[in-house]
């Protein structure tokens, strides 16, 4: 049975965007640098529901749209449309609320981020256990969860007569 709730957060990001990155895009205002970011934004969002296992794909879709505040803040300065046309005016208003909404997108990422690679919550500082680089970035748990509680055995440091008390030391050699 397919468990239709699962990846419901990334799932809910991916369908916003994409009703808004289509109407903001119907604008003839619109160059296509608008469409090419957002396309390679979406691809990660659709890489990101299908590999659940790994955050690697979500991470990308971070990064994009993160950097693409900046690109959309550049292109609505540029290219706004200064016709009177009622589509034209839809198309950029559309886009600003793309704008607006990309803040909250990045931080649901994140926190999508945070969940698969299984890092504990810390305190909410926001970048803290995020390392878009590969490395561990904070305390994560590990794939491997001792259960018995005890410590492997081997890792205490020390003479191993008081490990294996019927085990004979040998004679040590000075000469």
């Amino acid at each position: 049975m397919v468990d239709l709730a699962q990846n419901t957060h990334i799932k809910a990001i991916s369908l916003i965007h994409f009703v808004l990155i289509t109407w903001g895009a119907q604008g003839s205002w619109c160059p296509s640098s608008y469409l090419f970011y957002n396309i390679l934004f979406m691809i990660a969002l659709f890489w990101g529901i299908h590999q659940k296992e790994t955050s690697e794909p979500v991470q990308i879709a971070f990064v994009i749209d993160v950097i693409s505040i900046f690109f959309d803040v550049v292109l609505l300065a540029s290219f706004f449309p200064t016709g009177f046309l009622s589509r034209e005016r839809f198309s950029a208003a559309v886009a600003i609320l793309n704008l607006i909404f990309r803040p909250f997108s990045a931080f649901g990422l994140y926190r999508i981020c945070q969940d698969r690679d299984g890092v504990i919550a810390s305190g909410g500082n926001f970048p803290g256990n995020f390392d878009i680089f590969g490395g561990t970035g904070g305390s994560q748990r590990s794939p491997y969860e001792d259960i018995d509680g005890s410590p492997a055995r081997g890792a205490t440091v020390g003479n191993s007569a008081s490990m294996f008390p019927e085990a004979k030391t040998a004679p040590s050699y000075h000469g």
